[in-house]
């Protein structure tokens, strides 16, 4: 018997692959290395200031480099992100020998979210619009997630209203999702979000691989439940995947949890289905045993 879940699964895993290499031959993403290229490479430290502090944070620059080199401004009210900046100052030793001596000051910087002005380049494309699909994925994440997941305005999270579309908070275990958008991206977003609190619940590791393997698994289990995703997955997982061979090893990785997952929510949506007298549930096509149960 063939298994349509595990071949559905594949075919997924094979897209994002073929697809991330196409992000990264277009024009688009070259000229998007180019912008990203001018941005300060943080020290491993002052990037968990920043994503301690701003957890979505992209592109990040102090303020006289927005206006500077980016012609960009700054947010009227923007709180700032504190980084440590490097200095020498010349000492004298007790026998007169002079020594270098670095120290560390405070120094402030901004999220490109934080500012307006010159448009910057931009490969990922939000999602639009609603469907089935994303409706019942958003209701079986909901009910499978062992993380509790609200919903808030922008207005009432610091987060949302500095553009981040969700986040995994792991020190109060709990996700947050913007309900400002369409739900074709509320589902995308829910299940990157749900992603991180199965994989990194200890909030420690790399980040790139952490938003590969979010981003993957968002995609996969969108797939098989028929919601493309591949306009904003493709360009956010090239962002981060500099390499195709590390990027192979990531879905390799993560296989077993994404089938894993996805058995979980066709289960919930059955059952659920069953609950509501619905004899015909949509988009369960992966597990053989189950689609017949419902036929």
């Amino acid at each position: 018997m063939i298994n349509i879940g595990l071949n559905l699964e594949k075919s997924a895993f094979e897209a994002i692959e073929k697809g991330v290499r196409e992000v990264n031959n277009s024009k688009a993403f070259k000229d998007y290395l180019c912008f990203v290229s001018k941005f300060h490479q943080y020290s491993f430290h002052n990037t968990i200031l920043i994503l301690n502090q701003f957890p979505n944070a992209t592109c990040v620059a102090g303020y006289r480099a927005w206006k500077d080199k980016f012609n960009r401004q700054v947010i009227k009210g923007a709180k700032a992100i504190k980084i440590l900046a490097p200095y020498q100052i010349r000492k004298k030793g007790e026998d007169d020998e002079e020594y270098v001596l670095t120290c560390f000051k405070v120094v402030n910087v901004f999220d490109i979210s934080q500012t307006t002005g010159e448009e910057m380049p931009r490969i990922v494309k939000e999602l639009e619009g609603e469907s089935e699909e994303a409706k019942t994925i958003i209701d079986a994440i909901s009910s499978i997630s062992e993380i509790p997941i609200i919903f808030k305005r922008k207005k009432e999270d610091f987060f949302l209203s500095s553009g981040a579309r969700g986040y995994f908070n792991t020190k109060e275990e709990i996700i947050v999702i913007s309900d400002e958008l369409d739900m074709n991206q509320k589902a995308k977003t829910m299940c990157h979000e749900f992603a991180h609190s199965i994989l990194h619940k200890d909030g420690g590791g790399d980040i790139s691989k952490k938003e590969i393997e979010a981003e993957a698994l968002a995609f996969v289990i969108c797939h098989h439940f028929n919601l493309d995703t591949s306009d904003y997955s493709f360009p956010y997982i090239a962002t981060y995947a500099k390499n195709i061979d590390i990027l192979k090893e990531i879905l390799i990785d993560i296989k077993d949890i994404a089938h894993k997952t996805i058995e979980e929510l066709k289960i919930e949506i059955y059952t659920k289905s069953v609950r509501t007298n619905n004899t015909k549930p949509i988009i369960l096509t992966g597990n053989s045993s189950i689609s017949s149960a419902l036929k």
